[in-house]
């Protein structure tokens, strides 16, 4: 009797990992490892800063990280209580992104992470290094309280490197409502970018 019930215990131990890792503190989604999940190349990658598909090393995410298979939210490995997704899909996102992020008037990756109880979006992109442009994009930062950020490099003398933030957001308990809009074929920056450059902020 006692050697079944030992065999049962044991068994249903090295069950686990296959009904995930927890629960996603986000969306409630199931959690599992990112070895797990397969990046189908052939679709927009779930998570740019998972799977950036660049000849970029990941220095934040490797096969033992934890990910959501709701929201693909994954989990830094260096900060504990950050959770983060990185898409050129704006409409992708589980929990909508804010609207003044979502219709920033140029595309770019669009970026969500959730640090604790707060949640912080930013978008990036390449662009000319235009007066009017810049002008543009200060005037849509200023209308709707947003960080903007411009990085200029000597690989790219006519061209910037713009990071839009917003303050962080308070992030209530339950989750969010999904978004509608499904995974269309990905679009935006196709332009080379150094190693610092490259990861979606």
């Amino acid at each position: 009797m006692k050697a079944a019930v030992l065999y049962t215990f044991f068994a249903i131990i090295l069950a686990l990992p296959l009904f995930g890792a927890g629960e996603c503190p986000a969306c409630g989604g199931v959690v599992t490892t990112v070895g797990k999940v397969a990046d189908d190349e052939t679709k927009p990658s779930k998570n740019q800063w998972v799977w950036n598909r660049s000849i970029c090393a990941n220095l934040l995410f490797d096969e033992d990280s934890l990910i959501c298979t709701r929201c693909w939210l994954a989990k830094d490995k260096n900060q504990p209580d950050t959770w983060m997704r990185s898409s050129l899909l704006p409409d992708s996102f589980v929990i909508p992104l804010s609207d003044a992020i979502r219709r920033f008037p140029e595309p770019g990756n669009y970026n969500q992470r959730f640090v604790g109880k707060r949640r912080i979006e930013s978008m990036s992109f390449w662009c000319a290094d235009s007066p009017d442009l810049i002008g543009k994009f200060q005037n849509y930062c200023k209308q709707h309280d947003l960080t903007l950020k411009l990085t200029r490099s000597e690989r790219y003398p006519k061209e910037v490197f713009v990071d839009v933030e917003q303050k962080p957001i308070a992030q209530q308990d339950g989750a969010d409502q999904p978004a509608t809009a499904s995974e269309a074929k990905a679009g935006g920056n196709q332009k080379p970018q150094t190693e610092k450059e490259a990861t979606p902020r």
